[in-house]
């Protein structure tokens, strides 16, 4: 199992529910939630498949969300 740590923007019922929408239609990924009590909102991704960050990044920007790798 890999798991992904990004900082997003996700800050509203609506982004949230984007992010669910895409998420649920990645093949490979497990589980994911999104912390919106942390400042960085920060969304956990379990996959089983080799899904990387800028992948995520990628379709999460094309909606307009913020998304980055937390270091």
């Amino acid at each position: 199992m890999n798991v992904l740590v990004l900082r997003t923007n996700v800050d509203s019922p609506y982004k949230l529910w984007i992010v669910n929408w895409l998420l649920n239609k990645i093949p490979g990924i497990t589980r994911w939630t999104v912390d919106q009590e942390d400042r960085d909102r920060v969304l956990r991704i379990e996959t089983v498949e080799s899904i990387d960050e800028r992948t995520v990044s990628l379709l999460l920007n094309v909606y307009g969300l913020e998304c980055e790798d937390l270091t």
